[in-house]
């Protein structure tokens, strides 16, 4: 019988069986160790960092959205696509004064006044147009002409005087005229109205004759403080 000893490493035992172990006291080849790679790569990122200058901060973010970069003293933002424009401009809108409620001729335009505070009329434009007066004594000066606006005022609670003051005339270059005497069959006429009573007429202006209706605007006055309750831009 062969002694396995005798065999050369590798080989097969008697019978096709395994390779016979190697001699005691025969050293393994090493395994290969890549642990050394992760301090270098780790040295080698802190020496590009400084190496740059300052300190750099990359923040990742998900989605589509570009990341904020921030460096020392300097910040960029990423691109809203026009959304600060937009922003500022709603901004600017927020602050502007609110003007008096606008309409077309034809709308109506309600108000509130009067002694108790308690009143309310709704004033609509019917119409606004050149004009002339009925009577001879009651003409435009020199390089003036008339215009008249067709008013109807309805008192929906309470009572108040109309005299068609209430009502101006505002050129294109924010010069207003008020309300003149016209002898005219459709003038507009004093009147004390109650809750559910109308009122309708002419209202006249006198303005240059060079005065441009379009663009202009008919005001509503409020009872109280004379300032714009509602306008009508022409």
């Amino acid at each position: 019988m062969t002694d396995p000893r005798s065999q050369p490493p590798g080989s097969y035992g008697p019978q096709g069986g395994p390779p016979a172990p190697p001699p005691y006291g025969l050293p393994q080849a090493p395994k290969k160790s890549r642990g050394w790679l992760v301090p270098v790569l780790i040295g080698g990122g802190l020496v590009v960092a400084l190496c740059c200058g300052g300190g750099v901060l990359i923040a990742m973010a998900g989605g589509d959205k570009p990341a904020a970069t921030v460096s020392a003293g300097e910040t960029t933002e990423p691109a809203d696509q026009g959304g600060s424009a937009d922003q500022d401009a709603k901004e600017e809108q927020a602050d502007a004064p609110a003007g008096p409620p606008s309409a077309k001729v034809g709308e109506t335009i309600t108000i509130s006044g009067g002694l108790t505070g308690g009143d309310e009329m709704a004033f609509t434009v019917r119409s606004v147009k050149p004009a002339s007066s009925d009577n001879m004594f009651t003409q435009p000066g020199a390089g003036k002409k008339y215009v008249s606006v067709d008013i109807s005022v309805l008192m929906k609670k309470g009572e108040a005087l109309m005299t068609g003051n209430e009502i101006t005339l505002q050129g294109k270059d924010g010069e207003v005229y008020t309300n003149q005497f016209v002898v005219h069959d459709d003038a507009f006429e004093w009147a004390k109205l109650s809750s559910g009573q109308r009122k309708s007429g002419l209202v006249f202006f006198e303005v240059p004759k060079a005065f441009a209706i379009k663009d202009a605007k008919v005001l509503v006055q409020d009872f109280w403080d004379s300032k714009p309750a509602g306008q009508w831009v022409l």
